[in-house]
């Protein structure tokens, strides 16, 4: 860095400018002992909506499962403690002989100094994106991720009452009036926001 500009380079062509670059790899899953058991490993370990895996008797939480989640109907592998909570829920229940099934809408959250980032949902299969400004109070917005009119992501930035309204219409699969959600002198509020799915 050396106090000289960086710049990143894109697949598709584009390249921006930049004083600070933050690289962000993530993780590789570690599934050696559980494709040395023989348990069905795609991109993590493949378990059920009970957390169970390929062997009846084997049963997977947490980063490296890969789980069917009924709400954006396709096979997800989350990396986050609240996943890994709520499937422990989940195979405890059924280790125990209860019939449970893993439908949890996806939820993270990081405290960065001032700022309190809120997600819920997943935006990667959206085809549209609203960003709201708060005019009152300038560091707090929230980006609406859209899929076919249908809310499928909300990051909320200081804006708990935006990852609130989004977790309620993800949960309760209705519409909202998105020319509202942009307006900052309407209030976020499902009375206001919320619209009858058509």
């Amino acid at each position: 860095m050396n106090g000289k500009q960086q710049e990143v380079s894109c697949l598709d062509g584009t390249s921006y400018a930049a004083d600070l670059i933050i690289l962000g790899v993530g993780v590789v899953v570690n599934t050696g002992l559980a494709a040395a058991a023989g348990l069905c490993v795609e991109n993590g370990i493949r378990v059920d909506a009970a957390t169970r895996t390929s062997q009846e008797h084997i049963y997977a939480i947490g980063d490296c499962t890969n789980h069917y989640n009924p709400h954006y109907q396709r096979y997800l592998r989350l990396e986050s403690v609240q996943n890994a909570v709520d499937q422990a829920k989940v195979a405890a229940a059924a280790i125990c002989g209860k019939d449970v099934t893993y439908d949890t809408i996806p939820w993270f959250w990081s405290d960065q100094y001032d700022v309190k980032l809120q997600m819920v949902g997943l935006s990667n299969a959206s085809d549209k994106v609203l960003v709201r400004r708060e005019v009152e109070t300038p560091n707090r917005l929230s980006v609406w991720y859209f899929r076919e009119n249908t809310l499928q992501a909300v990051d909320a930035i200081n804006n708990a009452r935006a990852y609130m309204l989004g977790m309620k219409v993800l949960k309760m699969g209705v519409h909202l009036d998105q020319a509202k959600l942009i307006d900052p002198t309407v209030p976020l509020k499902p009375s206001e926001l919320i619209q009858p799915v058509p």
